[in-house]
């Protein structure tokens, strides 16, 4: 390269880097050509670390403040719903042929289900041919039906799965929504909304339009366009069907943590406490399921908090699990801790002392993500109290070349950079979390699982956006440090706890992670004697959402024998 090609792609750079001020998303392409750059022998890791540490400062100057708002948190938009119970409108088979005599206008027994009905849109009737077919871990699905060809508007409906005899079936009902007061006010509070905005949002919901809502309030109907647009973007939905979907799959979600299996308020699916430690201390958990149940200590990712979606809540109860989930160090500090290997022996010990404060004498550990380095660590200390690790999505020591070569681009690339200097990953999560407040997270996570359209679907889910919003809105100033600890903890050396011995490990591999690659996973658990699962069809970086009840088989059979 000679000076003056070397010294434009210089300029450029530094030009670029100042750009992510003003565009965060700018920074991801960014990372990915000063990593290219320095793969090709150049030195703009080294030459553009002060430029980052001074965008950095322009940036937190521009961009926080103590009242930040993460109340828009969106990891895309929400497609998904549960089913209500309403009497089915119309039914059709796996070829998407209608079965019976259908409710609706327009559709006739025998024939295929006509293009207008799913919007003239080949993404959503593919969706629906998939969930059909059985190519699709739910059981239920939301979708905007129109009855004839001249409706445009359509209307939300749910689409259920079901076996009949050896024929699959799809049952579709109306989405017959009601404004519930109390349902709403959490849906406000939770979702960062102003009383205008619900108010709007309570005449979608109701079946009623923009002009209704203009007229009733004596507003143009621009002003209350521009009110729909600002509560999308802060719900992170692109139409109104899907700001229909999300209350629906809000509401859903909510009566799910209201009401036991018997239909009475349930009133101990879900505790946040705080222990006294044996050292005088405190430990903030969660805890999900039975009392008493079958112990299971989980140990959280960055991205969802100590948090569980609704379903997930409901099957640890049904199942009879006991889930503790402590609050990670990379979530309840206020600081990250440059020392990452002595923050994980002290939350082991600190885990050991919870444990021993609520009383269970053996446990099973389930760890997702960053947390599976946290997990192998309780598991050296405590010995024989634990029976058994179960671990998701998790991560692996980035040591030679081997490895790096396999990861995610946009994962390898702030790790190679982050061996020349941290301030690359601080950037990164400081973009991700911006981001985060504009309610386009999921630009970012969109990006990095571009070949995983399970793992984006996942994260489209209403439960679990609610989950993750939950998260950013208990700790605002700290959640996303767990994606720069996490990142940080794959650079370090953990053999100390990957080799040594206690119970039996289990790493669950899903078909579609596209984070690690399936093979160096294999050859990693085989490395240190670990059980590798999979590849498991239906999962992909996010198993405990997407395959629960697996999850959960797993755990069972390597709990505590009582």
């Amino acid at each position: 390269m000679d000076n003056e090609t070397d010294t434009a792609i210089r300029d450029r750079l530094i030009r670029e880097a100042y750009e992510v001020v003003a565009q965060p998303e700018r920074l991801f392409d960014l990372q990915l050509r000063v990593a290219q750059v320095a793969d090709d022998g150049g030195d703009a890791p080294e030459m553009l670390a002060p430029h980052i540490e001074q965008v950095s400062a322009i940036f937190d100057k521009v961009h926080f403040a103590d009242d930040a708002d993460f109340g828009g948190v969106a990891l895309g938009p929400s497609v998904h719903g549960d089913e209500n119970g309403y009497d089915t409108v119309f039914t059709v088979d796996a070829a998407l042929c209608v079965v019976g005599s259908p409710a609706l206008a327009d559709l006739a027994a025998g024939q295929p289900l006509p293009d207008f009905a799913t919007g003239l849109e080949p993404d959503r009737r593919a969706r629906l041919k998939r969930f059909a077919e059985g190519r699709d871990t739910r059981q239920s699905m939301i979708l905007r039906v129109h009855p004839t060809p001249d409706d445009t508007r359509g209307a939300p409906m749910i689409a259920t799965l079901r076996t009949e005899g050896s024929e699959r079936r799809v049952d579709f009902r109306r989405l017959n929504l009601t404004w519930d007061e109390q349902v709403a006010q959490e849906f406000t509070l939770g979702m960062g909304l102003s009383a205008a905005e619900s108010e709007l949002i309570r005449y979608l919901v109701e079946g009623r339009s923009l002009a209704d809502f203009a007229g009733d309030r004596e507003r143009s109907i621009g002003t209350a366009r521009n009110q729909l647009k600002a509560a999308m973007r802060k719900l992170g939905v692109a139409s109104q069907s899907e700001l229909v979907a999300l209350y629906a799959g809000f509401a859903q979600a909510w009566r799910l943590r209201q009401l036991g299996p018997g239909g009475g308020v349930q009133t101990e699916i879900v505790q946040h406490a705080v222990a006294r430690l044996g050292d005088g201390s405190e430990m903030a958990f969660e805890r999900y399921g039975v009392p008493g149940g079958i112990p299971v200590l989980m140990l959280h990712g960055a991205i969802e908090g100590p948090f569980l979606p609704p379903d997930l809540e409901q099957r640890a109860r049904d199942e009879g699990f006991d889930l503790v989930i402590p609050w990670m160090p990379f979530y309840a500090q206020r600081s990250a801790s440059d020392d990452i290997l002595g923050t994980v022996e002290r939350f082991a010990e600190r885990a050991r002392m919870l444990l021993d404060a609520l009383g269970m004498s053996r446990c099973v550990i389930l760890a997702t993500s960053f947390s599976s380095v946290y997990g192998l660590a309780v598991r050296a200390l405590l010995g024989e109290r634990v029976t058994g690790v179960v671990l998701t999505g998790s991560p692996i020591p980035l040591r030679d070349g081997r490895t790096i070569a396999t990861r995610n681009p946009l994962w390898r690339a702030p790790l190679m950079l982050a061996r020349t200097s941290p301030v690359f990953l601080d950037m990164l999560v400081r973009a991700v979390v911006r981001l985060s407040m504009r309610g386009e997270t999921y630009r970012y996570f969109d990006r990095l699982l571009e070949k995983s359209p399970l793992d984006r679907e996942t994260l489209r889910r209403p439960d679990v956006q609610a989950t993750v919003r939950r998260a950013f809105m208990a700790r605002p100033d700290r959640a996303a440090r767990g994606m720069a600890m996490g990142l940080l903890m794959i650079l370090q050396d953990w053999s100390r706890w990957l080799d040594a011995p206690g119970a039996p490990v289990r790493v669950l591999v899903g078909e579609e992670d596209t984070i690690h690659d399936i093979a160096v996973q294999r050859e990693y658990c085989a490395e240190h004697g670990f059980e590798a699962v999979g590849p498991i069809a239906g999962a992909g970086a996010f198993t405990l959402f997407q395959r629960p009840g697996l999850v959960l088989a797993h755990l069972r059979e390597l709990a505590p024998v009582t």
